[in-house]
C-alpha cells in the first residue's frame, strides 16, 4: 500500500486547499448574520458547556487518586532510600 500514498496525500492537501476556506468563509459569514439575541444564546450555551468541561475535567482530576489503590508502604517514595550526595570538588575535577 506504500505506493498509493503519495496520490493519497496529494488527494488530501488538495481537499485541504478547497474545503477549509470554505468552512472558514461559511462561519464568519454566518456568525456575522446573528442577530444580538441569537449570539447571546450561543454565547450563553457555549460558556455554559465550557464551565461545565472545565468541572468535568476537575472532577476526574480530584477523584483520579480515589481510583488508585492503598499500598500499605510506598516503597518507591520511601526516604530511606535517598541517599546524601557527596560534594564535588570542582578543584579536583
Amino acid at each position: 500500500m506504500g505506493f498509493l500514498k503519495g496520490g493519497g496525500d496529494a488527494f488530501i492537501a488538495l481537499l485541504q486547499i478547497t474545503v477549509l476556506p470554505y468552512i472558514m468563509v461559511a462561519l464568519i459569514t454566518s456568525i456575522g448574520r446573528q442577530t444580538p439575541q441569537s449570539v447571546k444564546a450561543l454565547a450563553l450555551n457555549a460558556g455554559s458547556l465550557l464551565l461545565g468541561l472545565w468541572a468535568l475535567g476537575l472532577l476526574v482530576v480530584l477523584s483520579f487518586p480515589l481510583a488508585l489503590p492503598q499500598w500499605p508502604s510506598a516503597s518507591f517514595f520511601s526516604p530511606s532510600q535517598l541517599q546524601d550526595t557527596r560534594a564535588v570538588d570542582f578543584l579536583q575535577l
